[in-house]
């Protein structure tokens, strides 16, 4: 069983702010909501901010 990086993981979403892709492994927390929605925020590797990825 090989390694999985970041590069083969697809990406949870984008940054909004600068339009980085955010990989799985940048969230900090993610959490349901009611109704089953997923909400997650993430560190962006460009811009540093945390953010909740789009």
């Amino acid at each position: 069983m090989g390694v999985m990086s970041t590069h083969d993981t697809p990406a949870l979403g984008i940054c909004p702010e600068c339009a980085a892709a955010i990989a799985p492994a940048r969230v900090l927390i993610e959490y349901e909501r009611g109704g089953g929605e997923v909400t997650a925020f993430a560190e962006c590797p460009g811009c540093r901010e945390v953010i909740r990825p789009v």
